[in-house]
């Protein structure tokens, strides 16, 4: 039920609130858990540091959001070395290490943990693990366009799937396809303007970055007017942004 309520707080925006729960988690650990049920204990302990380390990303605070992920990987894999038991979502906290590693473009840091988490996937339930394997071939693939290493990313991109695949279109914007990327890009822009029409949400950040991406298609291109208006339309997505995170 804690953390229940603070997921719904999270959705909320109200980041602010989630403290009192935090400590609520932390004194019913203490006084049901320790010295009794080391289980309960390690697995609350995680899941209050993901759940800190979710505030922080979602306010932009990456550096904080990337010591909680590693203190909750610390944890785990030392409880695992001791007991020979698992943590539920051990694995998914190794994959958001990497991916805090590399957005502050730690790369050599990032491929270690992707790298890691797949090969503890290696022997997985490919059909339970589907989503976690999915996300780290696309993380991988991240990573690989940060080396320059665009055939290897299109390849993990391709295990990665999905409808979206933002990943592919600036592969192929660097190797020149601008007309396949300007459809990946234009396809996000769409589903953006079909779900402002029925009043639906999308993720506006995946939608802004699209725009910027189709602003330097169009510069390519030279087509100036029209780069200049997606250039416009992707500043009016940050000022959204700004303005929903301050409300």
């Amino acid at each position: 039920a804690l953390f229940t309520a603070i997921y719904r707080l999270q959705t909320e925006g109200r980041y602010d609130m989630t403290e009192d729960f935090f400590k609520l988690a932390d004194w019913y650990n203490d006084e049901f858990f320790k010295g009794r049920n080391e289980s309960s204990l390690v697995n609350t302990n995680v899941n209050v540091l993901n759940a800190r380390a979710s505030n922080a990303l979602a306010v932009g605070d990456t550096s904080t959001a990337l010591k909680f992920y590693i203190e909750a990987a610390g944890i785990a894999e030392e409880y695992q070395k001791r007991t020979g038991n698992v943590i539920g979502g051990s694995i998914l906290i190794q994959l958001n290490v990497g991916v805090m590693y590399l957005k502050q473009r730690n790369i050599e840091q990032a491929e270690k943990f992707v790298r890691d988490v797949l090969k503890s996937l290696e022997n997985a339930d490919r059909l339970r693990q589907e989503v976690l394997i999915k996300s780290a071939h696309e993380t991988l693939g991240d990573i690989q366009v940060q080396k320059g290493e665009y055939d290897a990313a299109l390849e993990n991109y391709k295990i990665a799937g999905g409808e979206i695949r933002h990943g592919i279109g600036a592969i192929l914007l660097k190797k020149g396809d601008l007309k396949t990327a300007a459809e990946i890009f234009e396809r996000t822009l769409e589903m953006r303007r079909s779900a402002a029409d029925r009043n639906l949400k999308f993720h506006l950040p995946t939608a802004v970055e699209a725009a910027v991406m189709m602003s330097e298609i169009r510069r390519k291109e030279a087509r100036n007017a029209d780069s200049l208006a997606f250039a416009r339309s992707s500043v009016e997505g940050r000022f959204s942004l700004c303005f929903a995170h301050l409300s």
